[in-house]
């Protein structure tokens, strides 16, 4: 199974090069919204190595070949999985190495360290996009869903921070009671809580796409 996240670390070269490239971008881009463009940058890059990931999966016919081998349909599903906090890591490494050579040129781009918090924040916004977008490649394959994740990304990506500004504002019951349980609540204690339920989404995404990927036929 590792073996298989690695494979697809291998074939993707061209993407890290991109991908920090994209960093870049995103600092310099997206300076208002502050401490976010970390969160912005990780979603992002996440998003392109699971999408070169499985477009060179499509492309060279990796799944007719790995069907073919004696290797459980649920270890190919999970590596994907697993890959999302390699990508992760992967893409807070070049982040950080990037803003640190920012910062060494005393430019007056602004930049943020990098906190256990915002990393937390990084793989909750991670899991939740992915446990929705995974299933369906899992079930009609990454061309055939390519259009849809692509407009899926793009409406999490600038709709999130809509959403969430949208919710703080909102007035409602539901929402009242939402926020004075939160204020009640530690920092740390909401952020695990936070980290629980996205990984829950995302193991129950796992169990959906396992199911749809052994009922797909090559």
């Amino acid at each position: 199974m590792l073996n298989l996240v690695i494979k697809d670390i291998l074939v993707q070269k061209k993407i890290f090069i991109a991908s920090i490239l994209y960093i870049i971008f995103f600092v310099i881009a997206f300076q208002s919204l502050g401490m976010g463009m970390y969160t912005a940058a990780i979603v992002a890059i996440v998003y392109l190595m699971v999408s070169g990931g499985f477009a060179y999966d499509d492309k060279s016919k990796s799944d007719i070949m790995l069907n073919s081998l004696p290797i459980k349909r649920e270890n190919i599903v999970m590596s994907k999985y697993i890959s999302l906090f390699v990508y992760i890591a992967i893409g807070t490494i070049a982040y950080i190495v990037v803003t640190f050579v920012i910062s060494l040129l005393n430019t007056p781009i602004k930049t943020y360290p990098v906190t256990i918090e915002l990393i937390v924040s990084a793989v909750i916004a991670v899991s939740l996009m992915h446990s929705i977008s995974f299933p369906l490649i899992f079930k009609l394959g990454y061309v055939k869903s390519k259009a849809f994740n692509m407009i899926f990304f793009l409406s999490f990506f600038f709709g999130a921070p809509l959403l969430i500004d949208f919710v703080s504002k909102a007035n409602s019951e539901v929402t009242t009671a939402v926020w004075t349980f939160l204020k009640n609540q530690s920092d740390v204690a909401i952020v695990f809580e936070l980290l629980v339920l996205s990984l829950v989404f995302l193991s129950i995404s796992y169990g959906i796409s396992v199911r749809l990927y052994k009922k797909r036929e090559f």
